[in-house]
């Protein structure tokens, strides 16, 4: 896809009429002492990587005042971009230009982590891929193409050579990052054991309070009448008896 001079020019056309450069800054958002890197990337380097004819065509829309990229690429006073003069000189085919510019571009991120840069990379490429989508491209799927491969690229090489940094450095933000996640994990565990330990407190207590506010079932004794002597009632009544029987008088 990429041999094809018409291709890689249709890219480039694109890339001119719908791609706002200080949208790209703003939605990939470099650290402020890469900024003049970076502009340096996007006046210089994209338009080696893409290759285009020179035709009349092209450049005709590099002079279209219209075109906010076309532009910014008259604007001066930039630095170059990351690309050595090396690497441009050499006889390399499209992909070979991404990967030696992938292998350059920690330059424009010197004293940085790693994935600072790869932050930036795939910010820039999510505005970029949504600016020429937008726009209706006829190269979208050729801009797709480079922008998976460069992506799956980078993070190849930042995962098996761990550049930017110097091989003492890097050891040592490596031994400190994992330094920093042992203490988490420890602090993790002693908050998860105190936690666990006040719960079955906390569990043995309630447990306590419902066992002295349980009522009292225990069965109580039936209570029994106690029943009325006879020989007193006996009496009573037969004292009753004689007082209500008159007395008749003697004849």
């Amino acid at each position: 896809m990429l041999d094809e001079p018409q291709q890689r020019t249709q890219m480039w056309l694109d890339l001119l009429s719908m791609v706002d450069p200080e949208r790209l800054l703003d939605d990939s958002v470099p650290p402020p002492e890469c900024y003049s890197s970076i502009l340096g990337v996007l006046k210089h380097d994209l338009r080696t990587l893409i290759d285009p004819m020179d035709a009349p065509l092209t450049t005709q829309a590099e002079d279209d005042p219209n075109s906010p990229y076309a532009t910014f690429l008259s604007e001066t006073g930039s630095e170059p971009g990351v690309l050595s003069l090396e690497v441009l000189d050499q006889p390399f085919g499209l992909l070979e230009k991404w990967i030696s510019w992938l292998e350059c571009l920690p330059q424009a991120f010197e004293g940085h982590h790693p994935q600072c840069m790869v932050e930036w990379h795939t910010k820039f490429w999510r505005s970029l891929m949504t600016q020429v989508g937008q726009g209706g491209a006829h190269s979208y799927q050729a801009w797709w193409f480079v922008e998976s491969f460069s992506t799956l690229m980078l993070g190849w090489m930042a995962e098996m050579q761990g550049f930017l940094m110097s091989e003492d450095e890097q050891r040592e933000a490596d031994e400190r990052e994992q330094q920093k996640k042992d203490r988490d994990a420890e602090l993790a565990s002693t908050r998860h054991g105190q936690k666990r330990k006040r719960t079955d407190e906390e569990d043995e207590h309630e447990s306590r309070q419902r066992m002295s506010k349980k009522p009292n079932l225990s069965i109580k004794p039936t209570p029994v009448l106690k029943p009325t002597p006879q020989t007193n009632l006996s009496t009573q009544v037969t004292g009753s008896k004689e007082r209500e029987e008159p007395t008749l008088p003697d004849l």
